[in-house]
C-alpha cells in the first residue's frame, strides 16, 4: 500500500470515527443551553469536583496496559493485556471503597462537598466502568472498529444528557448532573463491550493464558512503571483547576470553569480525539514496521491539517466567546465566557497536540512522556498559584493560558523531532494544504457559478 492510499485510509477512518463523535458533541451542544439553566454554577462547581477525583483516578485504573492493546503483532497477545487491564481497574475499584470507609469525611470538609457526600460511593463503579472502557475501546481500535466506538460515543452523549434532563427536578443540586455522567459512562461501557464480547467472546476465552499475561506484564513493565505514571501526572494537571479554584475560591467559580472548559473540549474531542485514535493504530503499525518515512508523513499531514481547522475555529471563539455564553446560556454564565477567551490561545496549542500525545506510547518515550507531564502539572500549579496569592480568578486564567501555550508548543516540537520532522516541514505541509483546499474551493466555484 503506498502513501496516497494509507493517507485516503487514514482520513476515511477518522471520517468515521468522528461522525459519531459530531453527533455525540451536537447532543451535548444542544443540550448545554437547557442543562445550564437547570442547574446553577455552584452544581457544575460540585460536578466539577467529583470528575477531577474520578478522572485522576480513573486516568491509572488499568496501570497503562490498555495503551498496550493495539502493539503486539498477535491478537492473542492483546487479549491477554486486556485481561491484565481489567484485572487493574477492578483492583482499583476494590481499593477506592476502602479509602472511602477510612475518609469519605475528610473528602467532604476539605472540599466542602456536604450536599454530594451521598454520590461519593458511586465513585468505585465509575473507576470499575471507566476502565471497562477504556480497555474495549483500545482493542476496538486494534481492529479498525471505529463505528462501535462512535456508537457508543453517541450512546454516552445521549444518556448523560437525559439523565441529567430526567434528574434535574426529582434531585436537587448537583446529583442530577453526578447520577446522569455515571449513567452515560455506564451504557457507554455496555455498549461498546457488548458489541466487542459478541464478536469474540469464543476467541478471547481460548487465547487467554496466565503465563502468557505474565509475561507480557514484564514485557511492557515500562507502561504501569512510567506511563501510569506520565498519564495520572498529566490527569491531574487538568483535573487540579477545578478542585483548587473550588477549594481556595468558591464553587461557583469552579463552575464557571468547568462549563467554559467544557465547552472548549468539545471541538478538540470532535477533532483530536478521533484524529488521535486514528493515529494511534497507523503510527503504531507503521513503527513495528520501521516504516520511518512514512510515520514522519503521517505526522506532518496530521499536525498541518490540524492546524489549518483549529487555528480558525479557538480563535473566533477568543474573540466573541463572552457574548456566544450570555446569548447561549444566560448572563448569569458570563464570567465563565470571560475564563474562555483567556484559556483560548492555551487551547489552540492543546488542540495540536492532544492527538499527537498517542505518539509517546507509539515511539515508547514514556520516560520523556512522565518527565513533560511533571513539567506541565508544576506549571500549572505555579500558574494557579499566582491566582491565589493576588486573589484573582481570571489572573488563573490568563496564567494558566500563558503557560499552556509555551509549554506546548515546546512538547510538540519534541515529538516532531522524535518523529523525523520539524516545525520547517509541517510549514510547508500547511502550506500545501491550504493551497489544495484553495483550489478545491475555487473549483467548487466555478461549478456552481450559473
Amino acid at each position: 500500500m503506498n502513501i496516497l492510499q494509507k493517507s485516503s485510509s487514514f482520513l476515511r477512518d477518522a471520517s468515521k470515527l468522528a461522525s459519531g463523535t459530531i453527533i455525540a458533541q451536537a447532543l451535548s451542544v444542544l443540550s448545554m443551553p437547557l442543562i445550564a439553566r437547570l442547574y446553577t454554577p455552584d452544581s457544575f462547581g460540585q460536578l466539577a469536583v467529583f470528575l477531577s477525583i474520578s478522572g485522576i483516578i480513573c486516568s491509572i485504573v488499568c496501570m497503562g496496559f490498555q495503551l498496550t492493546i493495539g502493539l503486539p503483532a498477535k491478537d492473542s497477545d492483546a487479549v491477554n493485556l486486556m485481561a491484565l487491564g481489567l484485572v487493574s481497574a477492578i483492583f482499583y475499584g476494590f481499593l477506592t471503597l476502602g479509602v472511602l470507609l477510612l475518609f469519605n469525611d475528610h473528602f467532604v470538609v476539605w472540599f466542602e462537598l456536604s450536599s454530594i457526600k451521598i454520590y461519593l460511593w458511586w465513585l468505585p463503579v465509575m473507576i470499575v466502568l471507566s476502565g471497562a472502557y477504556q480497555i474495549m475501546n483500545y482493542w476496538s481500535i486494534r481492529q479498525k472498529q471505529f463505528g462501535k466506538i462512535a456508537r457508543a460515543h453517541v450512546g454516552q452523549s445521549a444518556s448523560t444528557f437525559g439523565g441529567q434532563l430526567a434528574l434535574a427536578g426529582p434531585v436537587s443540586g448537583a446529583g442530577g448532573l453526578i447520577v446522569g455522567n455515571l449513567f452515560g459512562q455506564a451504557m457507554a461501557t455496555v455498549i461498546l463491550s457488548w458489541s466487542v464480547f459478541r464478536a469474540n467472546n469464543a476467541s478471547f476465552l481460548a487465547s487467554f493464558n496466565l503465563n502468557e499475561a505474565k509475561s507480557l506484564a514484564i514485557r511492557y513493565r515500562n507502561f504501569p512503571i512510567f506511563t501510569t505514571w506520565s498519564v495520572l501526572l498529566n490527569t491531574a494537571s487538568w483535573m487540579l483547576p477545578a478542585l483548587i479554584l473550588a477549594k481556595y475560591f468558591s464553587p461557583t467559580v469552579a463552575g464557571f470553569y468547568a462549563l467554559g472548559f467544557r465547552l472548549l473540549q468539545m471541538p478538540v474531542s470532535l477533532i483530536g480525539s478521533a484524529v488521535g485514535q486514528v493515529l494511534y493504530q497507523y503510527a503504531s503499525s507503521n513503527a513495528s514496521k520501521g516504516n520511518r518515512e512514512c510515520l514522519k508523513q503521517l505526522v506532518e499531514k496530521t499536525v498541518a491539517n490540524l492546524m489549518l481547522v483549529n487555528i480558525p475555529i479557538f480563535t473566533c471563539i477568543g474573540i466573541f466567546g463572552s457574548h456566544l455564553f450570555v446569548f447561549a446560556f444566560g448572563a448569569k454564565w458570563s464570567e465563565a465566557g470571560v475564563y474562555v477567551q483567556l484559556l483560548s490561545p492555551w487551547v489552540i496549542v492543546w488542540s495540536i497536540y492532544s492527538p499527537l500525545s498517542t505518539l509517546f506510547s507509539v515511539l515508547e518515550l514514556q520516560k520523556s512522556g512522565l518527565l513533560m507531564n511533571a513539567s506541565i502539572l508544576t506549571g500549572r500549579i505555579l500558574a494557579l498559584g499566582v491566582g491565589v496569592l493576588m486573589n484573582s480568578a481570571r489572573i488563573s486564567m490568563g496564567a494558566l493560558s500563558m503557560i499552556g501555550l509555551i509549554t506546548y508548543i515546546l512538547i510538540i516540537s519534541f515529538l516532531l523531532k522524535k518523529s523525523g520532522t520539524n516545525w520547517i516541514s509541517v510549514i510547508l505541509q500547511l502550506k500545501l494544504s491550504i493551497s489544495s483546499l484553495s483550489r478545491s474551493l475555487s473549483r467548487r466555484c466555478v461549478d456552481y457559478n450559473p
